[in-house]
């Protein structure tokens, strides 16, 4: 969606200049930490994943934020400046689609037991996704390895 919004904005009628490099630049391009290739400009349509699909889950996750809070692979967190959020793939691999679905949707888990929504900001989740996209979160945490990072 914001690819094809910038689409339709006009062209900048403005030349930029020439890209130069100072000394910093130059050592941190040197130093491997930045690239000096652009990415390839994309000419044609860019369609997110949809559907209930790990691959749809995975871009859901990604933009939703999940790791920054449940960490690499959802497989706890670790973070001092974020809630520490448990292992999903060891969690949620127990449950059923419609039980996690059902856990965002109420903030009550499978067992009965409340989920904080100060630490996991569920009633957020419930309102931003449908339960297709919800079930493509879960399809994609079940493909998760449960080991810790």
């Amino acid at each position: 969606a914001l690819v094809a919004y910038l689409r339709s904005q006009p062209v900048a009628d403005r030349q930029q200049p020439e890209t130069e490099m100072n000394l910093l630049g130059a050592a941190l391009v040197g130093a491997g930490i930045f690239p000096l290739s652009r990415q390839a400009p994309i000419v044609g349509p860019v369609a997110a994943p949809t559907g209930a699909t790990a691959e749809h889950g995975a871009y859901l996750v990604s933009i939703g934020g999940c790791e920054s809070c449940h960490g690499e692979g959802l497989r706890g967190g670790t973070s001092q400046f974020t809630p520490i959020g448990p292992n999903l793939p060891a969690i949620v691999g127990q449950w059923e689609a419609e039980q996690f679905v059902a856990t965002i949707r109420t903030g009550v888990d499978p067992y009965g037991a409340n989920v904080n929504p100060e630490t996991m900001p569920w009633p957020g989740y419930s309102t931003a996704f449908t339960d297709e996209e919800l079930t493509a979160i879960y399809t994609y945490i079940r493909t998760l390895p449960i080991g810790t990072p």
